[in-house]
């Protein structure tokens, strides 16, 4: 599904905060800040990843355990 670091996100930012069970504003924010940082493109139904590894970080996640679940 991913391909450089990119895949197919088919939904709206609303579909996400429902999913997520977050408030829009809270979840606007969120995106913002990740695409102010550099770490992440979401453009039309795109997702990009720029920096996994500052992403997994920020998020607490440690990305060397090979018996880990996906990033989302």
């Amino acid at each position: 599904m991913v391909r450089n670091g990119e895949c197919v996100l088919p939904y709206k930012q609303r579909d996400l905060t429902d999913a997520l069970g977050l408030s829009v504003v809270h979840t606007n924010k969120t995106l913002s800040r990740l695409r102010t940082m550099g770490l992440v493109i979401w453009r039309d139904v795109r997702l990009k990843i720029i920096d996994t590894a500052a992403v997994a970080q920020l998020a607490g996640i440690d990305i060397s355990d090979t018996d880990r679940r996906p990033l989302i």
